[in-house]
């Protein structure tokens, strides 16, 4: 009877600590799964993992109000000014299309801000030997926030000011990117 309480004891023990590792790295596994289905280039396991309505919009957000800041200061008392405002808008959802696919999630994953105008870095072997060459300077950071945000920050190991970082929140007991929060823009 006291062998079945202590087998019984320790294998509700070991249950409990399985799943509270499993509950601990889960954030982890869902963001090395958005690498790995983004590098794959597959859109529908991105979606079970990527809140793209919330991501676009959050972006959308940072880089309008980035580009008022722009040319409130550059512009200032240009004629031309409010007609450039007009356009701004446009602009932002043409770059945060850009930004927000499966090469420029893969990028962020990896602590790399894609860029715009030029090819993904993931397209030849030049590229990606680039952003290895560009993954050595970055350093990762993770922390949890709560019970339900997980933030995973990737600074340049030469200027902290070029942070970006990953928020992802726990649904359920799944985890999804929510956000992405980008450095200033250059």
């Amino acid at each position: 009877m006291k062998n079945k309480i202590i087998v019984g004891l320790t294998l509700i023990l070991v249950a409990l600590t399985s799943i509270s590792v499993w509950a601990y790295y889960a954030p982890h596994r869902t963001l090395d799964n958005i690498k790995l289905m983004a590098e794959k280039g597959d859109s529908e396991g991105l979606r079970e993992l990527i809140d793209f309505p919330s991501v676009r919009e959050g972006m959308k957000e940072q880089l309008n109000a980035y580009m008022l800041k722009q040319m409130a200061t550059e512009l200032k008392g240009n004629p031309f000014a409010a007609f450039g405002m007009m356009f701004a808008g446009a602009l932002v959802d043409r770059v945060v299309d850009s930004f927000v696919t499966p090469t420029g999630i893969a990028s962020f994953s990896k602590g790399i801000k894609p860029k715009i105008n030029n090819p993904s870095i993931n397209q030849n072997d030049n590229n990606e030997s680039k952003a290895d060459n560009a993954s050595d300077n970055i350093i990762r950071t993770n922390k949890y926030e709560g019970t339900s945000k997980f933030i995973v920050s990737f600074s340049n190991r030469n200027d902290k000011s070029k942070t970006i970082s990953l928020i992802l929140r726990r649904q359920g007991i799944t985890w999804k990117l929510t956000s992405i929060v980008l450095p200033d823009i250059e």
